[in-house]
């Protein structure tokens, strides 16, 4: 059974979810409210407040649950001035602002303290975003620990600190908490004041909050559930900017990127004859991903060892007007099943989470195993083929496309 878990640290801040899912109280534990859908069960908690409160619920609900990923719904303060109240934040990592020294956060907390949301639920969530038409919203970091700020000078003090947008009083114990399960977490918040004793809004901030997450577990369910039917050996991780090492390798790659060579590509640092790329600017390129809606790139990783092994994306084709999308697995791993699984997962982002209309992928004819790669997972022949120069040679290419139809018909 695929089972979610939302805790809030007050009645109010669940109040909606109970509402909207028809939630019942668990017989034992009465801060505990659950509903069960065919194979789907929610599981949505109050903590009470504090990080000691909050990490005993998370840790009782994956014990008592099995629950397959956790979301902390509720209010915040916001303690940068670009934020106003009623904004919401989604964690792209969570940190505690009440560890002194910041050293020893370094050494005992995941991810050197700094714990990061699931790269799975924030792409589910920007989906849900742009459903609902959110507007005023931040994807950016958020501090917890065990104090109400209501004072301008040590909310700078915070900020300074913690580089986070906005603090409360549980996220980091809860993200802590599952990092230790291996359960995939995200927080969502809406600002309820600015942390300096002013106007205070928590009714209205917690319903927002809870709105949009009530939205967010059925995409969560959907996703689940396609990924499930088929284990992979794979997960897409996108890497952040301090991470390009690794792509910069791949494109230095002359075994990897030998079915680049030949081409006449207008590229910067672009080897012809082993169609390697060995000038990156990683600053320019990264800054264009974040900011392109229209583009998505991740690390294949190895779920055996945890290590990159390729890498996937998609980006919108002007003159095509569509997406086209690639795959490209680091020579020494191919041929063990990586690649088919990396576009599966490729395929639930851009489908699921992106709600692309189609992808496409020109191939020439002489690569027999990436034309059954993608014919493989429901590609089809659209008819535009052509020749194109391979070393003076003319080589022909054929475009392939998988529609979003196709893909559910195929999935469901």
């Amino acid at each position: 059974m695929t089972t979610i878990g939302v805790i809030g640290a007050m009645q109010n801040e669940i109040d909606k979810l109970i509402e909207f899912y028809d939630l019942k109280k668990d017989k034992i534990n009465k801060d505990i409210y659950v509903n069960t859908f065919n194979d789907k069960r929610i599981v949505v908690t109050m903590s009470g407040v504090g990080k000691v409160n909050s990490a005993a619920m998370t840790q009782y609900i994956i014990d008592k649950y099995n629950v397959d990923a956790i979301i902390n719904s509720g209010v915040a303060g916001g303690i940068n001035n670009k934020l106003k109240v009623m904004d919401m934040v989604i964690s792209n990592y969570v940190t505690y602002h009440d560890f002194n020294p910041t050293s020893i956060m370094e050494s005992y907390v995941p991810d050197k303290g700094k714990i990061k949301a699931s790269s799975v639920l924030l792409n589910i969530a920007k989906k849900v975003i742009n459903e609902m038409n959110i507007t005023n919203y931040y994807f950016a970091p958020i501090c917890s620990g065990d104090s109400f700020i209501q004072n301008e000078e040590l909310k700078i003090k915070i900020l300074l600190k913690t580089g986070a947008c906005c603090v409360d009083m549980e996220s980091a114990s809860v993200a802590h908490v599952c990092s230790l399960n291996n359960i995939p977490f995200l927080a969502v918040r809406t600002i309820s004041d600015m942390a300096n004793g002013g106007e205070y809004f928590e009714d209205i901030a917690a319903y927002k909050s809870s709105e949009f997450v009530s939205k967010l577990v059925q995409e969560i369910f959907i996703y689940l559930k396609r990924n499930s039917k088929n284990e992979s050996k794979v997960f897409l991780y996108v890497p952040n900017f301090d991470e390009l090492d690794y792509y910069e390798y791949i494109l230095r790659d002359p075994y990897t990127m030998n079915y680049n060579a030949g081409y006449d590509l207008n590229l910067k640092g672009y080897e012809k004859d082993t169609g390697c790329i060995n000038s990156f600017d990683n600053l320019k390129w990264y800054k264009r991903q974040i900011n392109d809606k229209n583009r998505y790139f991740a690390y294949v990783v190895s779920k055996e060892d945890n290590i990159p092994i390729g890498y996937v994306n998609f980006h919108f084709d002007e003159e095509k007007l569509k997406h086209s999308c690639g795959v490209i697995i680091e020579y020494k791993y191919r041929n063990k099943g990586y690649g088919k699984d990396a576009l599966k997962e490729l395929l639930k982002i851009a489908f699921d989470e992106y709600n692309l209309n189609s992808l496409v992928n020109t191939i020439s004819y002489n690569r027999t195993f990436a034309l059954k790669l993608f014919m493989g997972v429901g590609f089809k022949d659209i008819k535009e083929d052509f020749h194109i120069k391979k070393f003076d040679n003319n080589e022909r290419v054929i475009t392939l496309e998988i529609t979003k139809d196709s893909y559910n018909k195929k999935v469901i």
